[in-house]
């Protein structure tokens, strides 16, 4: 009898609740602040039609950036440690000399070395913050577009036109290069991979037998525009051996760069950054290498532009609102539709 009446006062109680319900709606949005908030807030959130996700506050946590400068133009430092840092907080600076004003600088150049063995700060990143995922090495006058880099297999290594590598020539992209006829590259590199054949360390690595998979078994020293390219931790170590061999005979970056890449892994494994060089442009020569034509031709889809000279209070300004301060709204955002609104991307 009990359990009967029970039943009886439920069924009542329902019944009394949805008729509350339908003539009293507001009960029921007075009583979720939670909807209401969401609700509110998605109207407060401005819309991005390109997100752009990762953990944290900066997207490389796990890389260390290498950056170099071949000449002491340290008043740039500012301005690129404001651009490089939120990116890549873990970092070193390499140059010719010893900076002024406290500012840290890994000397890897000797006295009239300047802008010709560069790629030794990877090597130098390497040995001072080892166990990283992996460690991207650029020039100062490189801008690069970051959010283009986020999306690449961080296990491979990146380097710009990895396929001229297929062209096995050994000889500049132009001869008029001042730093290609003083180096005598075919000669040191040569040297190179003959002790290189007889070195228990090399050996052990399978350095040479590597490259000459790479390059279908010839005997030959590749060369390329070397201002950039990453190396995954995974190869560090590799790389760094192989790459101090190189340094210490000399060889000019341009061809120790590419050289060392194809010792460490299969050239497939080398991703292509579809970057911009002024100079297959517009030739050699500063003179050449005009802010205008080169925001003409550099789109927010671009990976890097060089050389940008950071060279008078007019270029960095253009590089500080045209560069650092979109960088800046995406990090905050984690949306690039400020680059579709901003009005220095218009060629894109």
């Amino acid at each position: 009898m009990a359990k009967s009446l029970r039943i009886v006062l439920d069924v009542l109680t329902s019944v009394i609740i949805i008729s509350v319900l339908h003539h009293f709606p507001s009960v029921i949005t007075s009583n979720l602040p939670s909807q209401r908030g969401s609700h509110h807030d998605a109207h407060k959130r401005p819309s991005c039609k390109h997100r752009i996700d990762f953990v944290g506050d900066t997207p490389f946590p796990d890389i260390v950036l290498a950056l170099n400068f071949n000449y002491p133009y340290y008043d740039n430092l500012p301005i690129l440690i404001r651009f490089f840092k939120p990116l890549f907080p873990n970092y070193i600076v390499c140059g010719p000399e010893v900076a002024k004003g406290g500012n840290q600088i890994v000397v890897i150049h000797q006295p009239g070395e300047y802008g010709s063995y560069g790629s030794q700060c990877v090597v130098e990143a390497i040995r001072r913050k080892p166990g990283y995922f992996g460690y991207f090495y650029v020039s100062d006058d490189m801008i690069i577009n970051w959010w283009n880099f986020f999306r690449l297999d961080k296990t491979k290594i990146w380097f710009p036109e990895p396929y001229r590598l297929g062209e096995h020539r050994m000889s500049p992209a132009t001869t008029d290069s001042i730093w290609w006829k003083r180096s005598d590259c075919l000669k040191r590199c040569s040297q190179v991979f003959l002790e290189m054949e007889s070195d228990p360390t090399m050996l052990e690595l399978n350095a040479t037998k590597i490259y000459l998979e790479n390059v279908g078994g010839r005997r030959v020293c590749s060369g390329a525009l070397s201002d950039i390219v990453y190396i995954p931790g995974r190869l560090a170590k590799s790389y760094e051996i192989i790459a101090q061999k190189f340094y210490d005979e000399r060889v000019f970056l341009e061809v120790a760069t590419p050289m060392c890449m194809l010792m460490v892994d299969k050239r497939e494994n080398i991703v292509d950054i579809k970057g911009l060089y002024l100079q297959t442009l517009f030739g050699w020569g500063p003179w050449k290498w005009t802010s205008y034509r080169g925001w003409h031709h550099f789109t927010y889809d671009t990976y890097f532009l060089h050389p940008y000279k950071l060279s008078n209070k007019k270029s960095s300004k253009e590089f500080e609102e045209r560069i650092v301060i979109p960088s800046e709204k995406i990090l905050k955002d984690k949306c690039l539709d400020v680059l579709d609104r901003g009005k220095f991307w218009e060629s894109a």
